[in-house]
């Protein structure tokens, strides 16, 4: 999608589109919730739209394809989809630091954009620790979203395993026993801080992208997996709900 020139045509079939974030046009190798976005949803304005259809924005999979419907977790935003532009902005990162990269205009290639975009980050939490009060903005994040803090954690054992589902890990971690999960946090913090981090970033953008969605008089129609998936947070920390055996 190079240009949004279908204004006319738009307005006669309808008052929404659907387009998956991950399909807006940009430099990173696939879409994000930085200015392509909004720019979209100035379009939708002006072809007189009113709503903007998108799939899931959990975070994807490589095992499964990076399909938004099996995600790790149902209630967590993918770091994929974190704008570059929108950290240069912040300050978090300097455009000279981006690492460069040959992406396709035509598809997303997941491997290489998932490099690049896991390096941006990392360049944004070094620079984000050193500011005043950085601290408490995560906890602060944390105490707001009390599902990431377990989120987090399960990223980064999924890391410390070399990614084998939860059901493959040692036994009590693999029964998500409390006192294992406490001395695994305490292990691994400063990861569990990083996944912590691109949340915060996240939802940061995507509250900015849907107040501009708001003054426009777009609506935003959400897609949700139908199940939540067997390697996911989900299930592991509430394995009591679920048919498992």
């Amino acid at each position: 999608m190079d240009d949004y020139t279908s204004v006319n045509i738009l307005r006669q079939r309808s008052s929404g589109i659907l387009l998956p974030v991950f399909s807006l046009p940009g430099p990173g190798g696939i879409g994000e919730i930085g200015p392509e976005a909004f720019s979209f949803l100035d379009f939708l304005g002006k072809a007189g739209q009113s709503c903007w259809q998108i799939l899931p924005l959990g975070p994807t999979s490589p095992v499964f394809g990076n399909s938004p419907y099996m995600s790790p977790s149902a209630l967590a935003g993918s770091p994929l989809l974190i704008s570059t532009q929108e950290l240069v902005e912040e300050g978090l990162i300097v455009r000279s630091e981006v690492p460069q990269a040959d992406f396709s205009p035509y598809q997303v290639l997941y491997p290489q954009v998932s490099t690049v975009k896991q390096q941006i980050i990392e360049l944004a939490w070094q620079r984000f620790q050193c500011r005043p009060g950085s601290e408490d903005q995560l906890q602060a994040f944390v105490t707001t979203h009390p599902w990431s803090e377990e989120y987090a954690l399960f990223l980064a054992l999924k890391e410390h395993y070399q990614q084998k589902p939860w059901f493959a890990w040692p036994s009590d971690i693999r029964r998500h026993q409390p006192e294992s999960c406490l001395e695994a946090k305490k292990q691994l913090q400063s990861q569990v801080s990083l996944h912590l981090f691109a949340q915060l970033l996240f939802a940061n953008q995507w509250h900015k992208l849907h107040a501009h969605a708001r003054q426009q008089g777009i609506q935003l129609i959400g897609d949700l997996p139908i199940y939540v998936a067997l390697d996911s947070v989900d299930v592991w920390s509430n394995q009591e709900i679920f048919q498992l055996d």
